[in-house]
């Protein structure tokens, strides 16, 4: 992923975000209170507890922040404005025992909505510094944008109203901070629109790209529209918009702007892909040519991925079994290298044992590796793992071969697992290990 990229704000529902050290590309989950990940804001919504490094590296310095989960938790305290935002601060270090996954998730929702109650209050002061007042806006419409990009129910509505409510308050600063997040809400409702609001937006997004001269806030937006449509059922509008965009950044007389244009056809092609023929070519670790074309007639899992990424890594000890199930009856998996480093992705290929192929481009100053290597860029690879299942007529079958997906996907196509013990009786004759 070009550099250019990588610094733009994401708010999309379907953001994954932080992975790789040297960028803020997306791999995992959207931070909601420090303690839990929104992870996969797409339709599914799912939600995964994670600590924050942060706060794992070093010991609890108040005691309060392992009480119980109690409605006193969330008490905001009848004060100033600077006490109110004081305890919402300490609110969202403490770290409550958590019972389970379902009350992490009520928890995380809780402390936001704390967060907007609190700060609404601060808002309505009618004595307050502004600066203290323009803080807490801000904190406002955050805690309710984020519970709109996790499809919290009603938070975009509620979201919607409290910025239009704030967009007519007298206080420019708080105003204009309003009229900017009205936009990215509107961005996050862009599924729900109907065609004609979804392109009156699309239109209202590229004339500000152009009339900023290709800022990056600017460009940032028409990527979290994109990312946004993304997950409605018809990628129509996300591919017509991304090759929109695509054109009007051609028009940019910089190294950045043409590698961004190159990154969206690469998003566009990436929306095409579900029903059609995938086009994989690249270098093994090894140093070995690789096209997906020789791979005709079996079922291929091209999972895009990173020895740095957590959720990669987690998902490894799935593929492994799928791995070792299917196999032999004509199941083989590609990995798509995102490291910059080949002797590290060496050494943990060797230390885990990984025993399928790996592509892996060696970047240059010409032709960079890592996000931006020459498979990633064609099809826009924006979040990591991504893992695309392909059938044996080189067709894509799924872009969300993961967990269980990737089982039911299998014995859709090959049947079910064999038995341990058992071989497979309809292994395709002729075949042979594929070599790194």
């Amino acid at each position: 992923m070009p550099r250019f990229l990588s610094r733009l704000p994401l708010l999309a529902p379907s953001a994954r975000v932080t992975g790789s050290p040297s960028t803020h590309s997306m791999c995992g989950g959207l931070l909601l209170t420090g303690t839990l990940v929104l992870g996969a804001m797409a339709p599914t919504g799912l939600f995964a507890q994670e600590a924050a490094p942060a706060a794992a590296a070093k010991p609890q310095e108040n005691p309060l922040k392992q009480e119980e989960v109690t409605d006193a938790l969330y008490a905001i305290p009848k004060g100033s404005a600077d006490d109110i935002l004081e305890f919402l601060e300490e609110l969202q270090e403490k770290r409550p025992r958590l019972k389970s996954r379902e009350q992490a998730i009520a928890h995380a929702i809780r402390v936001q909505k704390t967060i907007i109650e609190g700060t609404g209050q601060i808002v309505a002061m009618p004595k307050v510094e502004l600066e203290t007042a323009v803080e807490a806006a801000k904190m406002h419409l955050d805690a309710l944008t984020l519970l709109a990009s996790a499809q919290v129910k009603g938070a975009t509505e509620e979201a919607l109203a409290a910025a239009t409510k704030l967009k007519g308050d007298p206080r420019k600063e708080i105003s204009e901070l309003a009229i900017d997040r009205l936009l990215a809400l509107r961005i996050l409702s862009a599924p729900t629109m109907t065609a004609q609001e979804r392109a009156a937006l699309s239109q209202e997004i590229l004339k500000k790209i152009e009339s900023s001269k290709f800022s990056e806030e600017s460009i940032g937006l028409g990527l979290q529209l994109a990312m946004a449509m993304e997950g409605m059922p018809e990628t129509g509008p996300a591919v017509d918009f991304l090759g929109d965009l695509a054109d009007l950044l051609d028009k940019g007389d910089t190294k950045e702007l043409k590698q961004a244009s190159e990154q969206v056809r690469g998003m566009a092609r990436r929306l095409n892909l579900p029903g059609n023929v995938m086009v994989l070519k690249g270098t093994t670790i090894d140093g070995k040519p690789f096209d997906l074309a020789s791979l005709k007639g079996k079922v291929v899992l091209v999972d895009f991925w990173a020895t740095w990424c957590g959720p990669c890594i987690a998902e490894m000890p799935n593929l492994k079994k799928a791995y070792a199930a299917y196999h032999e009856k004509g199941f083989e998996v590609v990995g798509v290298s995102l490291d910059d480093s080949k002797d590290d992705l060496m050494e943990f290929l060797k230390e885990r044992e990984v025993p399928w192929m790996t592509l892996f481009h060696e970047g240059t100053e010409e032709a960079p590796g890592g996000w931006s290597s020459p498979q990633a860029a064609y099809y826009g690879i924006s979040g990591i793992p991504t893992c695309i299942l392909v059938d044996a007529q080189g067709k894509v079958v799924s872009m969300e071969a993961r967990g269980e997906n990737l089982e039911v996907e299998l014995a859709k196509l090959l049947g079910p697992a064999p038995e341990k013990g058992e071989k497979a009786a309809d292994k395709p004759a002729g075949t042979k290990p594929v070599e790194q």
